[in-house]
């Protein structure tokens, strides 16, 4: 997708092939060649102005914090428009800034992005790797959106804070950075709220660089889709985790930790499929759907294949999951997790429903059916109860 939002005094351009650092950048024609050199665009930028990044590999530290800006960082091509850096974060931020269709890579042991408390940021059409520690690092930032972005790291993929809204995006965690731990595609904290929707969430060790059988992959961390998601509403998406070793990757392959789909976290999920498996060639492995949660599953699918133990749900103390027209198995369940079948506060979710969905009257017998989504499905049927008088209906 290309991006282009013409010339003006809050518009400076960037050009790594044709521009120089002593041009006022207010055009193409007059670009910068650098975005955070000494008199390069994030210099020259006003605040609350836009730079926009045209083709070229800008291997740079941009320090958007320092400079104090509120500003958007844009692409005018996705893949062909790069930030990188390998000693340093690639990109600080400064709160209220947007980055969009970028490619935004970090080779080293640092950040691709620091977002540390950075609130009102926006990620839109964004490639984003780390292949040390984290890629989208916003962690106690509020009000974060992250929209049709790749993000994949060796660690922690994309950690966020409180109102965080993520759609449409693809998250991967190989977990292949070294020591013991965790990687997590996407974590926040018990205390903060969010919407997960349209995304796939994977966290599954890479043996894919070198052809089938070449790769050589080793991970000694636990594996999670989501890590304390905070209170949050998960629609439409696929979680899987997967320390799985297929037969024809590197005999020296292994991944030694437990599988999490989804671990200590309050949440609503809907329609929406959960896999977790673990290596079949480590012992003492667990693989476990949800960890530590309590809440309620609407029209999903749980499958889960441990070496050592499968829990669909599993906590170390007393949670209960509300299940509606979802598949899990019986025999998966630790002693602490209660399971309904039939969720308390359903009818709350059949009251939304019969307020903005389709309602039929017969007008011979009075009974009202109110629809689902489909305008085809009747949720409930309501019999009108006529308690002062005797009324008449007269077909029409």
């Amino acid at each position: 997708m290309n991006y282009y939002f013409g010339d003006s005094d809050y518009t400076i351009h960037v050009d790594d092939a044709n521009g120089n650092d002593t041009n006022d950048g207010k055009s193409f024609a007059n670009a910068k060649k650098t975005i955070a050199g000494a008199n390069g665009a994030l210099n020259a930028v006003p605040n609350g102005g836009i730079i926009i990044i045209w083709p070229g590999t800008y291997t740079e530290k941009v320090d958007i914090a320092t400079a104090a800006k509120q500003i958007s960082i844009v692409g005018t091509n996705r893949y062909k428009c790069k930030i990188t850096q390998s000693a340093n974060d690639t990109i600080v931020l400064n709160e209220g800034c947007t980055l969009q269709n970028l490619t935004i890579e970090q080779t080293g042991n640092g950040k691709a992005v620091d977002g540390t408390s950075r609130h009102n940021c926006k990620f839109i059409d964004c490639s984003i790797f780390s292949t040390g520690i984290d890629a989208l690092y916003c962690v106690h930032a509020r009000n974060i959106q992250v929209q049709r972005c790749y993000i994949k790291s060796a660690y922690d993929t994309l950690l966020v804070g409180d109102r965080y809204i993520l759609e449409n995006c693809i998250l991967v965690t190989t977990g292949l950075y070294t020591g013991t731990g965790r990687a997590v595609a996407l974590g926040s904290s018990p205390q903060y709220r969010g919407v997960v929707r349209n995304s796939i969430l994977v966290a599954q060790p890479s043996f894919e660089n070198d052809g089938p059988g070449a790769s050589l992959y080793q991970t000694e961390r636990n594996l999670y889709c989501i890590y304390e998601g905070g209170k949050v509403s998960i629609r439409n998406c696929i979680l899987v985790v997967e320390g799985y070793k297929y037969p024809f990757a590197n005999a020296n392959s292994y991944a030694k930790g437990n599988s999490f789909c989804i671990y200590n976290t309050k949440l609503t999920v809907s329609d929406c499929i959960l896999f977790s498996r673990t290596d079949q060639n480590q012992a003492n492995t667990i693989a476990y759907g949800l960890y530590q949660c309590d809440g309620q599953m609407n029209n999903s699918n749980l499958e889960v294949i441990g070496t050592s133990a499968s829990y669909d749900f599993a906590s170390p103390s007393s949670k209960t999951i509300y299940l509606v027209n979802t598949k899990y198995k019986s025999d998966q369940i630790d002693v602490n997790v209660t399971v309904n079948a039939v969720p308390a506060g359903i009818a709350f979710e059949k009251a939304a429903k019969s307020l903005i969905n389709k309602a039929i009257q017969n007008k011979i017998t009075g009974a009202i059916d109110y629809y689902d989504d489909d305008s085809q499905t009747i949720l409930f049927t309501h019999m009108p109860i006529d308690n002062e008088s005797n009324i008449t209906r007269t077909p029409i």
